[in-house]
């Protein structure tokens, strides 16, 4: 897998590429999340989405963004909130103070299945 540089992360976005964090594994009730960070380049303006993905998937079926969210589920909720706009600097800043994940793993969002399936592998997620 392969990480995107830090000083190279707006190029990506500007470019229109989806890029993604993995923040790590976290509970929504009796069930296990596939948690991470988006990405988007909006007009001069970055906009960071802390995304919670149910636990859907196996080894055969990994496509993380196919997977119902927690987002989805709590849209009239303050869960929905878990997003920012601004500078890359403050995303950055924003994502070390609350989420407590190395901004320097950031990937091109569809290898978040690679990083879903051998958490499977670990037996740390999958049905």
């Amino acid at each position: 897998m392969k990480y995107i540089n830090k000083e190279k992360l707006l190029s990506y976005l500007k470019l229109k590429k989806e890029v993604a964090l993995f923040i790590g594994v976290g509970q929504y009730f009796e069930s296990k999340t596939f948690d991470w960070i988006k990405l988007e380049y909006h007009s001069d303006r970055i906009k960071c989405t802390k995304i919670q993905s149910l636990d859907e998937g196996s080894e055969i079926f990994n496509d993380v963004k196919s997977f119902s969210t927690i987002n989805d589920l709590e849209k009239e909720s303050d869960f929905n909130e878990e997003s920012i706009e601004g500078t890359l600097e403050y995303c950055l800043s924003w994502i070390n103070k609350y989420n407590h994940a190395d901004t320097n793993k950031f990937i091109l969002i569809e290898d978040l299945n690679e990083i879903y399936t051998l958490l499977v592998e670990n037996g740390q997620l999958g049905n």
